[in-house]
């Protein structure tokens, strides 16, 4: 079974709240490393194919994924939470529910002192054009229309223990 079609697993619901790490974590970044293999065109057919459960499993993602990212000071874990928001973001329910995982890989970002511009150029040729766009709408956006308050978000513990809520 493919990577991508282990997000089919209804013990995705609620991920994002969950601890981490966590088991289905490393389920997630095996499909986004799948993705990314992919040439354009099999990008392409992945996202057509997703199914509605896949979509909700890589949209819980990028928060995760930017909590990784503070707690080992590295960018790459905002590299992969922006290629799994860029697969779904096309296909999620409301338009603008791309907008809460980007205030948390913008708060991770500026805690590791690079910026989303720069992240966003490091990802666009793994991310469809209009997802790009998206991005950097919101990286356009001021400091406090895109902080986590903004989007009612918050942070939880610190080090090991810190986390996007």
């Amino acid at each position: 079974m493919s990577s991508l079609a282990k997000l089919n697993d209804r013990n995705f619901n609620g991920h994002r709240v969950r601890p981490i790490p966590h088991p289905l974590d490393d389920v997630l970044s095996a499909a986004i490393a799948e993705y990314r293999r992919g040439d354009p065109r099999q990008r392409q057919a992945i996202r057509d194919d997703l199914s509605r459960m896949a979509i909700r499993a890589l949209y819980q993602c990028p928060e995760r994924l930017a909590a990784v990212a503070v707690r080992t000071r590295s960018t790459e874990p905002l590299r992969q939470a922006l290629i799994a928001l860029g697969i779904v973001a096309a296909r999620l329910d409301e338009p603008y529910d791309h907008l809460y995982p980007l205030a948390a890989i913008n708060d991770s970002d500026v805690r590791l002192g690079t910026s989303l511009d720069i992240l966003i150029g490091e990802v666009a040729d793994e991310v469809p054009p209009d997802a790009i766009t998206l991005f950097h709408e919101f990286a356009r956006r001021t400091d406090r229309d895109k902080s986590l308050e903004a989007f009612n978000r918050h942070i939880r513990g610190e080090n090991e223990s810190f986390q996007y809520c």
